[in-house]
């Protein structure tokens, strides 16, 4: 329900962006030839919008609007038979965990700020390049 969704969305007034509806017909792929509901996203602002934060909003959106609906695919993917696909996108499986917990998003949120100060400060120790 894209409209619920949507609704969700902007309740969390994720910085840098805004949805809008946009229903379509795949032209291509599994939903091939059907009329499917969807959101855009319209970036407002590029120095604050967080593309992945904003993905967690969205999985997380999906799964308060629609319990059920959004599941995640086993292995194998391409050449990975044991990690579940998700994970590797991800880069761990902390975030689909947050999401089948229902945790708050925040949670995670917080966990990559903190691993991204710790990845300035190592940078910042063994770059080549000074800011």
């Amino acid at each position: 329900n894209s409209h619920k969704l949507k609704k969700n969305l902007d309740s969390r007034k994720i910085p840098g962006c805004v949805f809008r509806i946009h229903n379509f017909i795949p032209t291509f792929h599994k939903f091939h030839g059907k009329y499917c509901n969807g959101i855009q996203i319209h970036i407002t602002d590029s120095a604050i919008y967080r593309p992945v934060g904003t993905a967690l909003e969205i999985f997380d959106a999906i799964i308060d609007t629609s319990p059920g609906e959004l599941m995640f695919n086993p292995p194998p993917y391409e050449y990975e038979t044991r990690l579940m696909p998700f994970d590797i996108l991800s880069g761990d499986s902390l975030m689909r965990e947050t999401l089948l917990k229902r945790q708050p998003v925040r949670i995670e949120k917080e966990r990559w700020m903190d691993e991204i100060e710790e990845f300035r400060k190592e940078f910042a120790r063994i770059s080549a390049y000074k800011e």
